[in-house]
């Protein structure tokens, strides 16, 4: 499973952010191979359809799973339409906290 995650800072260990597609890094964690990366989201300052194509790049990377603080209407849409699973968690979690969490269920 690939779940990526709006952060805060660079690394697994960072909060999740509160902007979907106003956030300028995603976190992408891959399950099977235990493997970490970054996506640098170009379109984070962009005035308008920020969230469609922050979600588009999310869907080239495969991504199953979207953890953010919050998801726009047209991202959400997006999302639902390409079943990806979207989860806003309580405020201060990390990245890593989550991923944990997910594994489990």
């Amino acid at each position: 499973m690939i779940i990526a995650a709006s952060l805060t800072g660079q690394t697994i260990k960072s909060p999740i952010n509160s902007h979907f597609g106003h956030c300028p890094y995603f976190g992408v964690y891959n399950t099977k191979s235990k493997e970490f990366k970054l996506i640098e989201n170009t379109f984070w300052e962009n005035s308008t359809e920020a969230g469609t194509l922050t979600a588009d790049l999310l869907l080239k990377n495969n991504i199953e799973w979207v953890i953010t603080g919050r998801f726009g209407s047209k991202a959400i849409e997006q999302l639902c339409r390409n079943n990806i699973r979207m989860i806003v968690p309580e405020e201060g979690q990390t990245f890593e906290q989550l991923i944990t969490l997910i594994k489990h269920e």
